[in-house]
């Protein structure tokens, strides 16, 4: 008879075994989880940051093409601003309104501001401020 061959006991695993498995498997899953939803505010934010930093950009170059003579107009309300922006986004889901250039993005609201009008002397002034109550460290 083969030593290795034992009739009649078949091995498996243990119903404790099993139970330590699923307990891991879950504290697993609540990690992920929690996770997903750290990175997903991160994008959002990263997001609103994007915009902010293509809207400063919009008009910095708005206002040279006026110091130029190139640009006769002033940016004053967001439809101005959106007009000089490289990407337009508002259609990425953002709406203007006024002076304001706003998105609600995982239940939190990121508003762009035109805090003062551009002028012959000065570059239309922007603020930001964030869903979770903060404004942007660029703000005035």
């Amino acid at each position: 008879m083969n030593s290795l061959q034992v009739k009649g006991q078949e091995q498996g695993f243990t119903i404790l075994e099993l139970i330590i498995v699923i307990v891991l498997l879950g504290i697993l899953s609540v990690v992920v989880v929690s996770k997903y939803k750290d990175l997903r505010g991160e994008a959002a934010s990263a997001h609103a940051d994007g915009v902010f930093g293509a809207a400063q950009m919009a008009a910095a170059r708005h206002f040279g093409k006026k110091l130029m003579g190139q640009a006769p107009d002033n940016i004053t309300q967001c439809s101005d601003l959106v007009a000089q922006m490289e990407e337009d986004p508002t259609k990425a889901g953002w709406s203007c309104a006024g002076k304001d250039l706003s998105v609600s993005l995982g239940g939190k609201t990121y508003t762009v501001r035109i805090t003062s009008n551009e002028d012959s002397s000065t570059k239309a002034g922007l603020c930001c401020t964030w869903g979770d109550n903060t404004t942007c460290t660029l703000c005035p």
